[in-house]
């Protein structure tokens, strides 16, 4: 009777090894997430990525996610190719920009129905950061955070000018004056000792001035309106706070220092427009420094900057590609992407833990999705701001007026959205 439990016992123990064999021989699932870096950013996305993944993978260990990195000026181009070969990624990071191109090629699925069907909750993320993926009220991807651009200050120079911290709404006029008080001092050499903002031709820092003005790049009708009056007018505002009221240093001087951060961070400038990122970089405890709104001119606007991730139309894997990107967006993922997270509960404990002294007025950048809108859509938005930003450069410096140098780049943009159909 002995022998006979021993055997049963031996048997079972080698079907259960033999199955445990054949299922660790059974080809893993493989999932392909795409997304974009840079080489010297590439270990440490990698990095990040792991540790997400393995969350997944505990939860479904035959599943091996394939990271494909990709140069930011090349990842729209390449996610085209992939997907006329019938060879697209299963998961992938979405650009704020290319959102509509993704889009209108097909490229991305319809998120709704997988959250309808898990009982994924949406109300925990802020709304005006998931509309910037909605298309005719679908849901294509889902953001792990964002930043609004903001103004960002130098506290200890708005004391020094007697001014008071611009808190809440602040119009040109009133931005212009403190850029004027703000400056200080010429050399020899006509060199000012300190700036009081610099403008420069990125399109992060004039998008909002013509916004703001009741311009725009393209009207509700994807008209390319760059020359218009109100562009024009903007420009002209611009230009000449820079060029003849010399409020922002010239652009060789912003190189010699480092550009953004240098001029801000070695007090040679008291204001720049930018956004959450910064708070990583300006950690200086001698380097007091605040946060407004941006002004406004006829209306507020502001850029709220993203990124989603989205599943392809062409994955053979949705529920998994699903799982994945719930992963992607869980709050522990969210904590680690370096943004303001997209989670309301996770931003405040981020933007407003207790003894944070340094910036001053961080809630502008949550205020500030109030009046935040997403950054113009077209299929190819990089060669788009060339065009665009090599004529504002030429405005900068006084090398064009400004009406001209907004007909150019609007012939430029014309002729690339036409090139594009």
């Amino acid at each position: 009777m002995k022998r006979t439990a021993s055997v049963v016992v031996s048997a079972v123990v080698i079907f259960v090894l033999a199955f445990a064999s054949l299922a660790s021989a059974q080809p893993k699932t493989q999932l392909r997430f795409a997304f974009w870096g840079e080489a010297a950013e590439g270990v440490q996305k990698n990095e990040m990525y792991s540790k997400i993944v393995e969350r997944l993978q505990a939860k479904y260990p035959n599943v091996e996610v394939i990271f494909e990195m990709t140069p930011s000026r090349d990842y729209e181009t390449k996610l085209f190719t992939q997907i006329a070969a019938g060879s697209a990624p299963d998961v992938l990071v979405v650009r704020d920009m290319s959102t509509n191109a993704l889009v209108d090629n097909g490229m991305l699925m319809d998120l709704d129905p997988f959250i309808k069907a898990d009982g994924y909750d949406l109300s925990e993320f802020y709304p005006q950061v998931l509309d910037v993926y909605r298309r005719n009220g679908k849901l294509y991807a889902i953001p792990p955070g964002f930043t609004t651009l903001v103004m960002l200050y130098n506290s200890d120079h708005y004391n020094e000018a007697g001014l008071a911290a611009p808190v809440g709404s602040w119009s040109w006029d009133e931005f212009a004056d403190a850029a004027r008080k703000l400056t200080r001092g010429q050399s020899g050499t006509g060199e000012y000792d300190r700036y009081g903002v610099f403008i420069n031709e990125w399109d992060g820092f004039w998008t909002p001035f013509i916004r703001q003005n009741n311009g725009d790049i393209f009207d509700a009708e994807g008209n390319v309106v760059l020359d218009s009056p109100q562009n024009i007018e903007t420009m002209e505002f611009l230009a000449d706070l820079k060029n003849n009221q010399n409020v922002s240093p010239p652009f060789e001087v912003a190189g010699a220092y480092g550009w953004w951060d240098g001029l801000f961070m070695q007090g040679k400038v008291s204001m720049v427009q930018l956004g959450y990122w910064t708070l990583g970089i300006y950690t200086d405890p001698s380097l007091r420094w605040g946060i407004a709104e941006l002004p406004y001119n006829k209306r507020k606007s502001t850029l709220i900057y993203s990124y989603g991730y989205g599943i392809s139309s062409q994955t053979q894997h949705p529920e998994l590609a699903w799982e994945l990107l719930k992963e992607l967006v869980s709050e522990e993922a969210q904590m680690v992407q370096g943004d303001i997270p997209s989670r309301t509960a996770l931003a405040a404990d981020l933007l407003f833990r207790p003894g944070r002294q340094y910036p001053e007025n961080v809630h502008v950048f949550i205020d500030s999705l109030a009046f935040g809108e997403m950054a113009p859509q077209t299929t190819n938005f990089s060669e788009m701001y060339a065009r665009i930003n090599g004529q504002v450069w030429q405005i900068l410096t006084g090398e064009k007026p400004a009406s001209n140098a907004l007909i150019d780049a609007a012939v430029g943009v014309r002729a690339l959205i036409y090139e594009g159909r």
